[in-house]
């Protein structure tokens, strides 16, 4: 799914959780990149997704995308994220690839957290890779993770908290 397409719909599904009190477009957010999307969590914390994608083979922007469907991943259970207080960002990231997992987009082949994956060391941790049947990769980079009451800032960039 190009990222055109994806970031919308990304949107719809992560505005479902009554965890996530508001979800913007970048576009929308004042963050200068160019697709992303603003997660505002019902304790006041914000995190930004970068999205970038990785073409499959034969992929040819020149053309209209051709959807490529398969099964869509099994049902996960979506962990809680409370609506107060400061969360784990390994937590806030499971929440996150649990409703993208279980939205059945039969695009989607699989969805993993960086941290789930390669575990919390290292400078940058924490992301979303969603698989596709057609072969790509879109990877959600995680530009900030801001506790409530924190504006982002470009040094901040990349500046990943274990906790927001």
């Amino acid at each position: 799914m190009r990222l055109a397409r994806w970031e919308p719909w990304v949107r719809d599904v992560l505005a479902q959780s009554p965890a996530i009190a508001e979800v913007a477009p970048f576009s929308e957010s004042g963050v200068d990149k160019p697709c992303g999307t603003t997660i505002r969590l019902a304790t006041g914390a914000r995190v930004d997704i970068q999205w970038v994608r990785a073409s499959g083979p034969g992929d040819d922007h020149s053309v209209p995308e051709e959807p490529v469907t398969g099964p869509a991943p099994e049902p996960v259970e979506v962990p809680d994220l409370p609506t107060s207080g400061r969360l784990p960002m390994r937590q806030v990231e499971a929440h996150l690839v649990a409703l993208i997992n279980n939205a059945a987009n039969a695009e989607i082949q699989r969805v993993s957290g960086k941290a789930a994956v390669q575990g919390e060391d290292g400078p940058r941790p924490y992301g979303i890779e969603v698989r596709f049947h057609s072969g790509h990769v879109n990877y959600g980079v995680l530009l900030h993770t801001l506790p409530a009451g924190t504006a982002p800032t470009q040094e901040g960039e990349f500046q990943q908290r274990k906790e927001i």
